[in-house]
C-alpha cells in the first residue's frame, strides 16, 4: 500500500503532492537559516571582550634590572 497514492490518479494530483513537499523542505530549510543567523548573531553580543591589562607573571629582565651578577667559580650556586 503506496501513502501518496490517491483514488484519482491523475497527473495534477502528482503535482500538487510536489509542490506541497517542496515547499514544506523550503519552509523547514527557511527556518533553519534564520535561526542560525539570529543564535550567531546573538553569540557574537557576548563575545565581544575589552582587552585588560594583566600583570606578568614571570617579569622580563629588563623589568627586574638586567643580568643577575657572576657567580663566583669556587662558590657553588644556591638550593645545590
Amino acid at each position: 500500500m503506496n501513502l501518496f497514492e490517491t483514488s484519482s490518479a491523475s497527473q495534477s494530483t502528482d503535482w500538487m503532492f510536489f509542490g506541497v513537499m517542496l515547499l514544506a523542505i523550503g519552509l523547514g530549510i527557511t527556518g533553519f537559516i534564520v535561526w542560525f543567523y539570529l543564535s550567531t548573531k546573538a553569540g557574537k553580543k557576548k563575545r565581544k571582550r575589552h582587552h585588560r591589562y594583566h600583570k606578568h607573571v614571570n617579569p622580563t629582565l629588563a623589568q627586574t634590572g638586567g643580568l643577575p651578577p657572576l657567580r663566583q667559580s669556587d662558590k657553588p650556586p644556591k638550593g645545590v
